[in-house]
């Protein structure tokens, strides 16, 4: 809310500038060599175009102190990957509380690893050998495994959810990481068929 009201603030500043620089530079130009002498029109001219500068460089200044500073957008994309890792780690640490059956808990690592682009190409092969040898799972399998997945996800967002509140100056990277995350679950259950 704050970057738009910066940037409504800044668009409203300059249309005042072009508008108000429209309207004196017509001004300046309706005036004739008849009514007023040439030398007054050319000041008349200067005068007006050093208004137009003013009007679009003094709030741009003046705006540049008075509004909060914006997080500087490589800080915040570091912050975001830091963010990123610890929620994985959060949500790995948990799930290791639980019991799941070892081929499950192997590809669910993969998945966590792979939201880190920790997932190197030969882990990918094996990962796409295995599934592909791997016989389709029984409703009441696939039932457990989704259960498990939406878990992981939900650990994801509330670790997010409770390190947003704390850090307000990245709330949109905050937003974003909830949003993917949201996004993959979506994605992973719900184009499953039952």
């Amino acid at each position: 809310m704050t970057e738009f009201r910066h940037n409504q603030k800044k668009a409203w500043t300059f249309s005042l500038g072009g508008v108000h620089g429209a309207v004196t530079f017509a001004l300046a130009y309706t005036l004739t060599e008849e009514t007023i002498k040439l030398s007054d029109i050319h000041f008349a001219l200067l005068a007006s175009s050093t208004l137009i500068i003013l009007s679009m460089v003094v709030p741009t200044i003046v705006f540049r102190f008075l509004l909060p500073k914006k997080v500087a957008d490589l800080d915040q994309i570091k912050e975001m990957r830091k963010v990123r890792k610890d929620m994985v780690e959060y949500a790995m640490l948990e799930l290791d509380k639980i019991y799941l059956p070892e081929a499950l808990r192997r590809q669910l690592l993969y998945d966590l690893k792979a939201q880190l682009d920790e997932v190197s190409m030969k882990d990918f092969l094996k990962e796409m050998n295995t599934t592909v040898r791997r016989p389709d799972l029984k409703p009441h399998d696939r039932e457990f495994r989704d259960e498990v997945y939406r878990y992981a996800f939900r650990l994801e967002r509330n670790y997010l959810g409770q390190i947003a509140q704390s850090e307000q100056k990245y709330r949109e990277g905050f937003l974003k990481l909830y949003r993917e995350t949201l996004m993959a679950e979506i994605l992973f259950l719900g184009t499953k068929e039952d």
